[in-house]
């Protein structure tokens, strides 16, 4: 809801829309939300990428696309906790 708030700022016309329509304007919404996150991400990167490092915001939104790993919870959360104590010092329980 508060994505659609943000994106749209009036929600009051998806009470008459049937599911699919709704579901395609949420879709196109989390897009743009998502593209701005990225353009906040890439606007503070481009200065500190090297010359040959640099790419445009285009290319930048295809190499920064959500990855979703198949590998088991576990195995996650023990490499977080490696880089936790690697990098913080802080060991999780």
């Amino acid at each position: 809801m508060d994505l659609l708030l943000a994106v749209y700022h009036d929600i009051s016309f998806f009470m008459e829309l049937d599911y699919e329509d709704c579901w395609r304007i949420i879709e196109k919404a989390e897009e743009r939300f998502r593209d701005q996150r990225r353009w906040s991400a890439w606007v503070t990167w481009y200065p500190h990428m090297s010359e040959e490092g640099r790419c445009s915001f285009e290319e930048f939104k295809k190499i920064n696309k959500p990855q979703i790993s198949n590998r088991p919870s576990e195995d996650i959360m023990n490499d977080f906790k490696r880089v936790n104590e690697k990098f913080f010092n802080k060991p999780k329980k």
